[in-house]
């Protein structure tokens, strides 16, 4: 219960402090992920989480948006 205290608030000081632009709010995301991640008991499916949530924003914007 503690953590889910801390990450919501972590989440609501990123987006205070970002101006809740789209990029603060993919970062707040990816630390709520990277938390996740580290519940994984398996270390392969661990490293495979962490990989996918240390993806930067700009990577992940070119991945996702659909080609013109």
């Amino acid at each position: 219960m503690y953590q889910r205290i801390v990450v919501l608030g972590a989440l609501g000081l990123v987006t205070l402090v970002s101006g809740c632009s789209s990029a603060a709010w993919y970062s707040a995301g990816q630390s709520y992920q990277r938390n996740e991640c580290l519940k994984v008991p398996n270390q392969a499916e661990r490293e495979r989480c962490l990989d996918n949530a240390n993806t930067d924003y700009n990577t992940y914007t070119k991945e996702t948006t659909p080609a013109p």
